[in-house]
């Protein structure tokens, strides 16, 4: 990556991870998350408030791509989770140098989900506001005429009552290759 991302990175890391948080007693504000991807020509960014239901993401087979995933709740950051379903020959394969605290990556292994993943666990012992990972990725998808779907997750603690909140998205993404294949985002109806 380079120096500069690594820099807004670390300084975004600092300011999300280092405010820790009191829990409140009721928590009825759901959580937020983001996810920026770049590479083969394409940057986007996602979040929450997305109509993922109409977007189609298409993807280079095996192309390099990077990524920053964030997640934050002023009531305290519970989970985190971006996958998409795998198998030894296809799925995401996640480079992430140094994974923060909390943080863990399955990739060519399967979590409660059974897919490939990039995961926040937040500790409710000592709870903060956000977490945030960021590397490289590429996508493998032997069957090219199917869609991969990319599953997002963001969970807060819910209050001291426990009434979590949950903001949960799929993004359909097709992945290609080819000299005329280019990575875009299409809006349907």
């Amino acid at each position: 990556m380079k120096p500069v991302i690594l820099l807004f990175i670390s300084a975004a890391f600092l300011l999300l991870t280092s405010c820790e948080v009191d829990v409140p007693d009721t928590d009825v504000t759901p959580p937020k998350f983001s996810f920026k991807i770049t590479g083969d020509g394409f940057d986007h960014t996602f979040d929450q408030d997305d109509d993922f239901e109409h977007y189609e993401l298409y993807l280079k087979d095996g192309g390099s791509y990077q990524f920053i995933f964030s997640g934050s709740d002023e009531g305290g950051l519970k989970y985190l989770r971006w996958g998409a379903p795998g198998s030894p020959d296809s799925g995401i394969r996640v480079s992430a140098p140094s994974l923060p605290s909390g943080w863990s990556v399955t990739s060519r292994a399967f979590d409660e989900y059974g897919e490939n993943a990039v995961k926040y666990e937040g500790n409710e012992a000592d709870p903060v506001s956000g977490a945030l990972s960021a590397g490289d990725f590429a996508i493998y998808q032997p069957y090219q005429d199917l869609p991969v779907t990319f599953h997002f997750i963001a969970r807060d603690y819910g209050g001291l009552d426990e009434n979590i909140n949950t903001v949960e998205k799929y993004l359909k993404v097709f992945v290609g290759s080819g000299d005329d294949f280019s990575s875009r985002l299409v809006h349907i109806e």
